[in-house]
């Protein structure tokens, strides 16, 4: 994780950040669909593909990750990814950012039929692992729905789409299930 996938995250978001715009030339040799005719349309499917996969890796291997003693430090860098593109302009890429919010964040139901995260760590370790999870839920929905005042144009005016906010929404009962049970957001049973 440390010396492989997140390196590889880091680079491809940043070949996605700086890559051109201009549609790709490819003289005729090669088709290139419309929809993936510049360079940072291309970078962008690579950082979907690579966000997806490392949250798929991190779900698989969650089990070493836990007896390796740095989950929490994984868990705060994977989020800080998801976090970073799923603020992104570029819509697919956002929506995959949810998306693998939302699967790292999956629930499986226990041998005693109580749904639990798979995450089998120390009380400290839980309560600092599900409050960085809603932290990251809370920034993602004020960052993603609050206009800036520096828009020169209607071009650069960023509205979220309805299938982001609804992805986003949906993350919300798998994170509060646990900040509530770990009391890092009281909520009021009256």
């Amino acid at each position: 994780f440390f010396q492989v996938l997140f390196p590889l995250l880091d680079k491809v978001r940043s070949l996605s950040n700086s890559a051109s715009n201009e549609k790709v030339d490819t003289g005729g040799n090669i088709l290139i669909h419309h929809s993936r005719n510049t360079a940072q349309k291309q970078w962008a499917e690579t950082q979907v593909l690579t966000l997806s996969g490392a949250a798929r890796v991190f779900n698989t291997k969650r089990q070493l990750l836990q007896t390796l003693g740095d989950f929490p430090r994984a868990w705060s860098l994977l989020l800080e990814f998801i976090e970073n593109s799923s603020l992104s302009k570029n819509n697919e890429v956002s929506l995959a950012a949810l998306k693998a919010f939302q699967e790292i964040l999956y629930l499986n139901k226990g041998s005693d039929g109580n749904l639990t995260s798979g995450v089998t760590v120390s009380a400290s370790e839980e309560t600092d692992i599900w409050g960085v999870a809603w932290k990251v839920w809370l920034r993602i929905g004020e960052e993603s729905t609050t206009p800036t005042s520096e828009v020169d144009t209607r071009e650069d005016l960023y509205i979220p789409s309805q299938p982001f906010l609804t992805a986003l929404i949906q993350i919300f009962p798998a994170v509060f299930q646990h900040i509530t049970a770990n009391d890092i957001l009281p909520v009021n049973k009256q």
